[in-house]
């Protein structure tokens, strides 16, 4: 049967693939960059008043009049933008700069800076990712090793809305994590990240408050995080799922874990490989109720992990 676990036993209180770095994509507070004076500018679509995430290849961000003292990093392939009363205080363009060399005999040295953004699918918020790295290794002819490497990096958080497009809060995450993927919830509910040590480590599952301040995490040394997904309709949820690690016995191999945002509460459906149990899909919906896909039947179960 099906495991129904409560938080209590885990809780703790990009796809560019870029030379010799394909793992990228996937705390301490600092003053935001000054932004650019609003001007008028025309808004296509959506609230007069939101944050959203485009494509500089879309429709929809070709269809914008944005001033050009807006505009920071224009040529970037994507756009983080906020708009406040129909005005656009901010196309800020995200970078994706990486740099390659031979610095000494026989040593390579890879730079760069990746910029993410993610958008809450209401427009109230969004968060930019910036993450700055560099990397030293020894060439060794025919061993093709990377045993030997050194990697530094830095990675900070921002979140915006339109009455704050520099920036309400940052955190530096610690010991040079990376996010590998984010969410940010509805209502101004928090965010959710995976995060991992480069260059390939397991991820670790968080849950952070609208201050950017840790509610909740589920460290990679009790289950490594595979996937999220969220929903803010009927109450806030999130479903993370889990692949449990072979030496904490009290847990199946694999589970679902649907967390209420509100109250920290979480129920798990879990599962063991081959199991009649493991699900082929699942679906996170309104008011935290999970779909689980098995082979010929659907089962959906209610935020407390009560079968409906």
């Amino acid at each position: 049967m099906f495991a129904v676990l409560p938080a209590t036993v885990l809780l703790i209180g990009l796809q560019t693939m870029l030379a010799g770095f394909p793992w990228i994509r996937s705390s301490a507070i600092a003053a935001p960059e000054p932004t650019p004076p609003p001007e008028a500018a025309a808004v296509a679509t959506g609230p007069p008043t939101r944050v959203v995430v485009l494509s500089a290849a879309s429709p929809a961000y070709h269809a914008l009049a944005v001033p050009p003292s807006a505009r920071r990093n224009p040529s970037a392939s994507t756009h983080l933008m906020v708009f406040r009363a129909g005005i656009c205080v901010l196309d800020r363009g995200l970078v994706d700069d990486h740099k390659e060399g031979v610095t000494a005999p026989d040593t390579i040295e890879e730079s760069g800076v990746l910029e993410r953004a993610a958008a809450a699918a209401d427009g109230r918020e969004a968060v930019l990712v910036e993450t700055h790295y560099s990397s030293h290794r020894v060439a060794k002819p025919g061993v093709g090793t990377r045993a030997d490497e050194q990697i530094q990096s830095t990675t900070t958080l921002t979140l915006l809305d339109p009455d704050h497009p520099d920036g309400l809060w940052k955190l530096t995450l610690e010991g040079g994590r990376w996010i590998r993927a984010i969410d940010v919830l509805s209502e101004s509910s928090g965010i959710v990240v995976t995060t991992f040590v480069p260059r390939d480590g397991a991820a670790d599952f968080r849950i952070l408050d609208a201050s950017g301040r840790e509610r909740l995490r589920v460290p990679e040394s009790r289950a490594e995080a595979l996937g999220v997904s969220s929903s803010c309709e009927g109450g806030c949820f999130v479903a993370a799922e889990m692949k449990f690690q072979d030496d904490y016995a009290t847990l199946p191999e694999r589970g679902i874990m649907v967390f209420d945002v509100a109250t920290a509460k979480s129920w798990t459906y879990g599962w063991r490989y081959g199991n009649p149990e493991e699900p082929s899909s699942w679906s996170l919906g309104r008011r935290g109720v999970l779909t689980v896909n098995l082979p010929g039947e659907t089962r959906r179960f209610d935020p407390t992990g009560r079968r409906l």
